[in-house]
């Protein structure tokens, strides 16, 4: 699997799901347990590398604006759901996350957790096909929440008027 299959699965899913996140996890599980398990393995690895490209301080400034406070748990899990939102979102928010205001979606705190479990779908599916957990076999895998480093950038006050400030259309819409 190379980053253009990976894409597509999130994207075709994404689309298969209407959009709605709970249906998201439902269908890529469905989609992942059609493949091998060297394809489920390589998707965890590049949903892994997709979240961590999105470790950045300005990123982090929206995901507070967007679920109120992230600590590093929550963090992981907004990350998760930039990437659940498929390639063309995933690639404009990378850039500049203030594209999210631009996205066809309402916001709700609890999208994260169901963004942390749209993110453990391949180690479900994994071990569903093997009986064995990924850190079992893999423990050199890189975690989800564990980037490597300080987020990239520089870290901004978490006081929503200075994020209102930095990111006005965010703060316009979802603040």
């Amino acid at each position: 699997m190379d980053e253009h299959e990976f894409w597509e699965i999130v994207d075709e899913t994404r689309a298969e799901a209407r959009g709605n996140l709970d249906a998201h996890v439902e269908s890529l599980h469905a989609r992942l347990s059609g493949l091998d398990v060297d394809e489920v393995v390589e998707f965890d690895r590049l949903l892994v590398e997709a979240n961590h490209a999105l470790y950045s301080w300005t990123l982090w400034g929206a995901a507070d604006l967007l679920f109120g406070s992230c600590g590093d748990d929550a963090f992981t899990d907004a990350r998760s759901w930039v990437v659940s939102l498929g390639s063309s979102t995933y690639r404009e928010a990378l850039a500049d996350p203030e594209a999210l205001a631009d996205i066809d979606v309402d916001v709700d705190p609890d999208d994260l957790t169901v963004a942390e479990r749209w993110a453990g779908v391949p180690a479900e599916v994994y071990a569903g096909h093997t009986g064995r957990h990924l850190e079992e076999v893999y423990p050199d895998r890189v975690a989800i929440s564990l980037p490597d480093g300080e987020p990239v950038g520089t870290q901004l006050s978490d006081e929503p008027e200075v994020l209102a400030e930095h990111f006005p259309r965010l703060a316009e819409r979802f603040g």
